[in-house]
């Protein structure tokens, strides 16, 4: 544990400094005062633009707490490069996190989500990588997922791709809520959940029930199966 230790402290300062960076650089109130400037480099530089706006989101996203990101995205990148940064973005930093506390912090997760785990093994056992992705859907809290997955035998890359697809609705939701921002003063004045219209959640919604009622069905099939 000793030998560990170094790399520990190093990594939350790195986390510190990371923090400490997106919450100045991507405060909504920085963003606001550069708006128009953001957008005419965006557009003048998309390619470059595209790998600088990756680079932070996925720094972000390595970061407990920093939400409303992908509404900022869908304002400032437009719809579909804005999901393809969000998504991807997203599912780089969890399968980051994952290796590094299954590298670093292994035996400290395990003792401090020790009931997380236990669920999150148990899923696993029960319906294999289906379950990470209904966690996904399902809005279950992203960071502690991440924590608790080093802890299972889960494969880095089914991590990823099941959190690419399982947190695609709610990412297109985001993302598209963001594309209907005029500008980002309306964020401050409105909120970012007055952004998503009724039909908007309503679709949501049905994405996320979808997966559930499905395995539903699967299992009351097999149920029916062996009782024949």
């Amino acid at each position: 544990m000793k030998g560990r230790l170094l790399p520990i402290l190093i990594l939350i300062l790195v986390i510190a400094g990371v923090w400490l960076t997106v919450n100045y650089f991507g405060a909504l109130e920085t963003l606001i005062a550069q708006e128009s400037a953001l957008r005419q480099l965006v557009a003048n530089w998309p390619v470059a633009s595209f790998a600088v706006g990756f680079c932070l989101y996925l720094l972000a996203s390595l970061v407990p707490g920093t939400t409303g990101k992908a509404v900022v995205y869908g304002w400032l990148f437009g719809f579909w490069t804005g999901l393809v940064i969000v998504s991807l973005a997203l599912a780089l930093a969890a399968v980051i996190v994952c290796l590094v506390v299954r590298v670093l912090m292994q035996d400290m997760v395990q003792r401090r989500f020790e009931t997380w785990i236990v669920r999150l093994n148990e899923g696993l056992a029960r319906d294999g990588a289906v379950y990470l992705v209904l966690l996904r859907l399902m809005q279950a809290p992203y960071s502690l997922t991440n924590y608790a997955a080093a802890a299972t035998s889960v494969r880095l890359r089914t991590l990823g791709w099941t959190t690419l697809l399982g947190m695609l609705p709610s990412n297109i939701a985001f993302v598209l809520a963001g594309t209907q921002i005029p500008t980002l003063q309306t964020v401050v004045d409105d909120g970012l959940w007055s952004l998503i219209d009724v039909r908007l959640f309503a679709a949501l919604s049905l994405l996320v029930l979808a997966p559930l009622a499905a395995r539903w069905l699967v299992r009351f099939w097999l149920a029916d199966a062996d009782e024949a």
